[in-house]
């Protein structure tokens, strides 16, 4: 900035800045949603229920059609949510807040959605209408979104420890032939990690069979980890131990996790945030 009188008076005005943090998902805030090569603005509907979040999405130029609204926000600029595409998204995908918008835009963007009002726009009767194009892009946005996950499928394999029992196969003897603590082995066993390669081919040589993830994940663990206050940590983890790859080090961490619960005294329920924040301090 140096001397510049000019760039010191402009550094004194008080320009809008997105907020670009992570508070609890709420009616009214408008989020960058993001997984992998998939980004997408969104207006939050409503507080998150378990894993999902209800959104609608938007974009932040041109013009919409019969279902659209132009929201305003406190950060001065209003993006145009399309109330015709909305989803129930992975909260994990929220990024950061970029703005609220105003609380009278909000109750506009629901009567819209419920009918009660149409809005700002007429319908798209043509592929030649420019809106046509806008509108492709944004259905695009969300069904990238709404089909990511960190979890594994849910498939029908047999449960890992009922195919070791069946063939004999005690952990005590998965941990002599690869080599891992008998404590590792019987977390293995019972679906509480997933195998490494060494692992994963020792037991589909002995089991004569493919070994799919037998990981059974504490839903309050993942639903905890699915908060937005913790993605920048858990990426910057992942970055360190899995190669940047978000699923493959949340996977990790989670396992990480169970086990370090498993090892608590406390009966009861657990609070895996605290744990969680512990874990990731360092991060």
């Amino acid at each position: 900035m140096g001397d510049d009188p000019l760039l010191q008076r402009l550094a004194k005005l008080n320009w809008p800045r997105p907020a670009m943090d992570r508070p609890t998902p709420a009616a009214g805030q408008l989020w960058r949603a993001t997984w992998g090569d998939a980004a997408g603005l969104v207006l939050l509907l409503g507080a998150a229920q378990a894993r999902t979040v209800p959104v609608a999405f938007a974009n932040n130029q041109g013009e919409g059609d019969e279902a659209s609204v132009t929201v305003p926000t406190d950060q001065s600029f209003s993006p145009v949510v399309w109330g015709a595409i909305r989803s129930e998204l992975k909260m994990f995908t929220l990024d950061y807040r970029l703005a609220d918008v105003l609380p009278s835009a909000l109750v506009g963007v629901e009567a819209v959605i419920a009918g009660r009002r149409r809005g700002e726009w007429g319908p798209i009767d043509s592929p030649l209408d420019d809106r046509a194009l806008q509108k492709a892009d944004v259905i695009d946005e969300r069904d990238r979104l709404i089909d990511v996950d960190w979890l594994p499928a849910v498939t029908g394999a047999k449960n890992l420890a009922e195919r070791a029992e069946a063939l004999g196969l005690t952990a005590s003897t998965l941990a002599r032939e690869v080599g891992i603590a008998p404590g590792a082995a019987r977390r293995l066993l019972q679906g509480q990690r997933d195998p490494s390669p060494v692992e994963k081919a020792f037991l589909e040589r002995e089991l004569g069979s493919p070994v799919t993830s037998g990981v059974q994940y504490d839903f309050d663990l993942v639903e905890a980890m699915d908060r937005p206050e913790f993605r920048p940590a858990l990426d910057r983890r992942a970055e360190r131990t899995a190669h940047g790859d978000p699923v493959l080090g949340r996977r990790a961490f989670a396992q990480d996790m169970m086990a370090t619960g498993a090892r608590a005294r406390r009966a009861g329920a657990k609070d895996w945030s605290a744990l969680i924040r512990e874990a990731l301090r360092e991060d």
